[in-house]
């Protein structure tokens, strides 16, 4: 259902990537992990296990995010980011290419990190 996954994707099992979904290269994906339409991936990126991620959400090249970690619609995810394990993060939130959010946090909606 207009889900497009460039080369070299490894993906997990029971994961759920909804209409619309689009991912580049070198795309890794824990187990029983969800992507909700319309979010775009850029290319190396890396999800863990039982990661929730919203509608409509950017997320850069070269991103890492934890396992257990929520990321609520429309939030923009820069290049280079590294989200820790077990972190929530809010509708509209901006993370900066390059920020790294520590094991736990949570980032409030319409919030800018760091």
């Amino acid at each position: 259902k207009g889900v497009s996954i460039g080369n070299d994707a490894h993906i997990g099992s029971n994961n759920t990537l909804d209409k619309n979904v689009t991912a580049g290269d070198n795309l890794t994906i824990g187990n029983g992990t969800t992507i909700s339409q319309a979010t775009t991936l850029g290319n190396n990126v890396t999800i863990g296990s039982i990661v929730s991620i919203g509608n409509n959400v950017v997320i850069g090249s070269g991103v890492v995010i934890g396992s257990n970690t929520i990321i609520a619609k429309s939030v923009i995810i820069g290049n280079n980011a590294q989200i820790g394990m077990n972190v929530s993060i809010g509708s509209s939130a901006k993370i900066a290419a390059g920020a790294v959010v520590p094991n736990g946090t949570s980032i409030g909606s319409k919030k800018t990190f760091p």
